[in-house]
């Protein structure tokens, strides 16, 4: 196939059929961005605007239910949760802080929020088999 210079190509590598409304980077005048890749003009497609993109697919939800994972700085919380409800709080309370601090850098403790010093700085990403494994 031919590619006329003045054509923008646009391709997605994913693994299976998957059909996206196009979400082009734009300049400030409402303009595609556009860059010269392997010799050829193409669009460019943010991370950001293709994930919007894929979050605005009808069924994206339900057909990944279960399998979306989550970006939280609050799961030394959850672990926390979990675990008082079989040891003691201090316990609890340090094994959080260690699992948690696995993650990211922990917030300093509050004294107006007594569990802060359970979440980190920066979001994590937790797939759902880490997730349920964290609060097993």
């Amino acid at each position: 196939m031919e590619n006329n210079q003045d054509e923008p190509v646009f391709a997605i590598a994913f693994i299976g059929p998957v059909t996206l409304p196009l979400i082009l980077n734009r300049d400030d005048l409402g303009r595609p961005k556009t860059a010269i890749m392997g010799g050829v003009l193409r669009w460019r497609v943010s991370s950001q605007s293709l994930s919007a993109g894929v979050a605005h697919v009808r069924n994206f939800s339900t057909e990944l239910a279960g399998h979306v994972g989550t970006r939280t700085k609050e799961m030394g919380k959850t672990i926390y949760q979990r675990l008082r409800e079989k040891t003691s709080e201090a316990n609890a309370r340090e094994w959080a802080k260690q699992i948690a601090g696995q993650f990211g850098k922990l917030k300093a403790a509050n004294a107006n929020d007594p569990l802060q010093e359970l979440e980190i700085e920066q979001l994590a990403h937790f797939s759902p088999e880490e997730t349920k494994l964290s609060i097993a």
